[in-house]
């Protein structure tokens, strides 16, 4: 047999060899990248640790810390690329990778709905009692760091319809309410509010403040927000209790004769002017129209009758009597020539008057008494070197007391140097009692009243450059030896 391959065959078999290679070629596929960044979208931060794919899948990466991805040697295609991370809504955006190129693209991941967590933990705890009247509301925040609220705080009062105080879009975790009444139960809520506008409720917290607390002794004092309001305080010097809460200064604050009603000097823009309250604080009245005013006008302006229907006041060289009510507004003195009535006293057990006059000069005045017509008015110490003021009764009526600047120091700006505390029987006016004998040196003893039952003076002690408010001491009027601090930095005190 011839076993040779005919050339017609070996030129189909090359041919096929041929067609078979060439069906066998692989193609070239196009790549390029994809990079971007994730961000949280109410606060433009970067997320970190977002799971980032692709569909058609291709591979999974993280973001870091800076919220960057990037995927490497991705098939020219159109995909979807999809960011996914716990507590927010998955994200999906659209893309097309070119061969060769980068394509970038930034998701924004919206926090999920439906995990925002309302406020817990109230401090005062649910039904807490025998509370001030000024009270910090707390709470705790129990959502997760990265998502961001704001607070609205409503307090209402049992049995009342209105809201008693709200606060809105508050970021720290606490409120203060002030001007709280006493023996009144409260009840409060907050609301928590996400960037969506979700809101989550807490529970509705109550709390009762305390019995009123019968302080007999009132003073002033700055407030951290720093205006001037009044306080009250027991004998000990342990119950405090402010009373006002207001952007207004107060000052020398009186109660009536049984204590149910406080009376003050207060600003109104420029000038001063009698106001009552409760002596709760409550039912603030303006009772002058006509201002107090004065040479020097820095001392206790004013004084309640006896019988608690009307006040006298300074106004000038007049002194007038005005119904509580602000009616019936009487002239009923005149202060000497050159002079103006500076500050005044009504007893109770005579029905008399004391005032102090001062000239131009805050260092020329004298201290004079009258009846409560403003008849018979006499002088009980006349003008002595020095700044003599706030004369006041004692319990009695048959003594008296006032301060002076026993230095003799008369300079341009009315300082005063070392001011003692006098006593002194009106019968005998220079028969004085010098209860400061024991001051220390370079402090001043200024405004004195004495004590509801009579054995002590409360007064003010402060340094002599103005550096200090002072503090409020007492001293029993038989013992100078007995000086004590009742209250720090305060000023203007009473007691009744």
């Amino acid at each position: 047999m011839n076993r040779n391959l005919s050339p017609l065959v070996i030129h189909c078999l090359a041919l096929f060899l041929m067609l078979s290679c060439a069906e066998d070629t692989i193609d070239f596929v196009p790549k390029g990248s994809i990079s971007g960044t994730v961000i949280q979208a109410n606060t433009s931060e970067p997320l970190e640790g977002v799971e980032m794919t692709t569909v058609p899948a291709t591979s999974i990466v993280l973001t870091d810390s800076t919220g960057a991805f990037h995927f490497e040697q991705i098939a020219a295609n159109d995909y979807k690329l999809r960011a996914r991370l716990d507590n927010y809504q998955i994200e999906t955006v659209s893309i097309s990778v070119v061969g060769d190129s980068e394509t970038q693209s930034t998701l924004f991941l919206l926090p999920e709905k439906g995990l925002l967590q309302s406020a817990k933990s109230p401090i005062p705890s649910d039904g807490s009692s025998d509370l001030g009247t000024e009270v910090q509301l707390n709470w705790t925040n129990t959502n997760e760091s990265t998502v961001e609220v704001t607070y609205t705080v409503k307090v209402f009062e049992a049995n009342a319809t209105d809201t008693f105080q709200s606060f809105e879009n508050i970021e720290d975790t606490l409120v203060v309410l002030q001007n709280l009444k006493f023996n009144t139960q409260y009840f409060w809520q907050v609301s928590t509010i996400n960037n969506q506008d979700e809101i989550e409720y807490s529970e509705m917290w109550r709390f009762t403040t305390s019995s009123f607390v019968d302080n007999r002794i009132l003073f002033t004092a700055e407030t951290d927000e720093g205006f001037t309001q009044i306080f009250s305080i027991d004998e000990s010097g342990e119950e405090v209790i402010q009373l006002t809460y207001s952007t207004h200064n107060k000052f020398s604050p009186l109660y009536n004769s049984d204590r149910s009603a406080i009376a003050y000097i207060g600003n109104d823009g420029i000038e001063q002017h009698i106001y009552t309250m409760s002596n709760t604080g409550e039912n603030l009245k303006k009772v002058t129209s006509v201002t107090l005013a004065s040479y020097h006008q820095q001392g206790r302006g004013f004084a309640w009758s006896p019988d608690d229907s009307k006040f006298i006041y300074c106004h000038y060289d007049k002194l007038y009597s005005i119904g509580v009510d602000g009616s019936n507004l009487t002239e009923i003195a005149t202060a000497p020539t050159d002079r103006h009535f500076r500050s005044c006293d009504w007893s109770e057990a005579n029905n008399l008057i004391i005032a102090e006059t001062v000239g131009v000069s805050i260092y020329d005045g004298e201290i004079i008494i009258m009846d409560a017509d403003g008849t018979n008015q006499s002088e009980l110490v006349a003008d002595v070197a020095g700044i003599m003021e706030n004369p006041s009764f004692a319990i009695d009526g048959l003594s008296f007391m006032y301060t002076r600047d026993i230095s003799g120091s008369e300079s341009l700006n009315g300082r005063q140097l070392n001011s003692h505390l006098f006593y002194a029987p009106i019968a005998d006016p220079t028969n004085t009692v010098d209860l400061s004998d024991q001051k220390a040196n370079g402090n001043n003893d200024l405004f004195p009243k004495p004590s509801s039952d009579g054995s002590k003076i409360i007064f003010v002690n402060r340094k002599n450059d103005g550096s200090n408010v002072g503090n409020v001491l007492t001293v029993d009027i038989d013992d100078p030896s007995t000086r004590t601090v009742l209250v720090k930095d305060a000023h203007f005190p009473s007691w009744r």
